[in-house]
């Protein structure tokens, strides 16, 4: 259980331990070197800031990369599958050419604009919009909420 170095299960500055926090090889370093849960630096799985790790959040090519790299879950930039601000992801919220784009791109639920199918927009065009068992069809008057509400019952 060596605190500062050694060899201990829970060293937490240094050594071969299973929990290091700063450096080593141990299971959950923290700060460095290629431990499972390292948050800063190196290869571990769980990265926060930096490396290859698997849940990186600010950098690198992990799977849940939070603001850039190529991870899965890219919340900010990346290529990752359900970024939300940028990227080519499948789930992009504001831009790019995602899948549920919300706001704007060329994704399949659009929301706000794009050339998505289910886009919602208040002006221009309604494409095919749907809430429930309602479809909203095509309106041809630009600029206005001008729908036409076709049941499916």
């Amino acid at each position: 259980m060596g605190n500062l170095g050694g060899a201990g299960l829970l060293c937490i500055f240094g050594g071969p331990g299973l929990f290091w926090n700063f450096g080593g090889a141990g299971l959950l370093c923290i700060f460095g070197g290629p431990g499972l849960f390292w948050n800063f630096g190196g290869a571990g799985l769980f990265c926060i800031f930096g490396g290859p790790g698997l849940f990186w959040n600010f950098g690198g090519a992990g799977l849940f990369c939070t603001f850039g790299g190529p991870g899965l879950f890219c919340i900010f930039g990346g290529a990752g599958l359900s970024w939300n601000f940028g990227g080519a992801g499948l789930f992009w919220i504001f831009g790019g050419p995602g899948l549920f784009w919300n706001f704007g791109g060329a994704g399949l639920f659009c929301t706000f604009g794009g050339a998505g199918l289910f886009w919602i927009t208040f002006g221009g065009d309604l494409i095919s919009c749907s809430f429930g068992g309602d479809v909203l069809s095509r309106s041809h008057r630009r600029g206005s909420l001008s729908l036409i509400i076709e049941s499916k019952v």
